[in-house]
């Protein structure tokens, strides 16, 4: 009888053997979102992973990147959209990075007040955690940095 392994153990072991803390894996981000109940004034909001060039990234405006929800290309990694009428969201996926690109982050509010756009330059980050306020990307407060994202740590 043969035994199967479960994903979380494979994702585990693979870990494990290529030296990495347990929860990344190489060549992939981790991403965890969490976001209020009331997310969007409780409507539906889109998200998207995309990879691109740092110059694109600051030139892009929103209504370039919400085309794309439509009419996706070959940059977008992965698209989702986001309900968080009844209870608050608490979401893990698992992103395959490109090779030599930025990664985006795209969370398209109906009225974004404040960040709706992230960006991870290379090396891309195995883990990384985004919260949501019902508005916008909640913006990390200095004490929310840890030493790798320290300026010269």
């Amino acid at each position: 009888m043969r035994r199967v392994i479960p994903n979380r153990a494979v994702l585990l072991l693979l870990g494990a053997v290529s030296g990495c803390l347990p929860g990344c894996l190489p060549g992939y981000l981790r991403m965890d979102i969490r976001a209020p109940q009331g997310l969007n004034d409780s409507t539906p909001i889109h998200f998207l992973v995309r990879e691109v060039d740092t110059q694109q990234y600051r030139t892009e405006s929103y209504d370039a990147v919400a085309m794309l929800v439509a009419q996706r290309d070959p940059s977008v990694l992965r698209a989702k959209v986001l309900y968080a009428k009844n209870k608050a969201i608490s979401e893990r996926m698992w992103i395959k990075t490109p090779g030599k690109k930025a990664v985006a982050v795209y969370f398209l509010f109906t009225r974004p007040q404040g960040p709706w756009k992230i960006l991870f330059e290379p090396p891309i980050p195995y883990t990384t955690t985004i919260e949501l306020d019902s508005h916008s990307i909640k913006p990390k407060s200095q004490g929310d940095l840890t030493t790798s994202e320290a300026p010269g740590g």
